[in-house]
């Protein structure tokens, strides 16, 4: 039996999972293509499980009594342009 501390990390993974998904929908066939059985694209299909997870991080905040702090979120940009230039430099990434 879970705790309901439990039940949200868990419900968690499964929000992350399912962004890394539409992400990867948003790769292979574009952001604005969408599957012919939705009438959503992949973008939009990709911000709704950003919310998702959103909504859940929100209730383990609560729970976990979690500080999360966006001001941390600058090194973070500036560590993901670091790579991304690297990437570049590599040939890897376009210019």
């Amino acid at each position: 039996m879970l705790t309901r501390q439990e039940y949200l990390l868990n419900c968690l993974q499964e929000e992350a999972i399912e962004i890394a998904h539409a992400a990867s929908k948003c790769i292979r066939f574009t952001p604005l293509d969408g599957h012919h059985s939705k009438t959503s694209t992949n973008i939009e299909d990709l911000e709704r499980e950003i919310r998702d997870f959103m909504t859940v991080l929100n209730m383990l905040e609560d729970e976990l009594k979690l500080e999360i702090d966006i001001s941390i979120c600058k090194d973070k940009i500036a560590r993901v342009e670091h790579f991304m230039d690297y990437s570049r430099n590599l040939g890897v990434l376009m210019p």
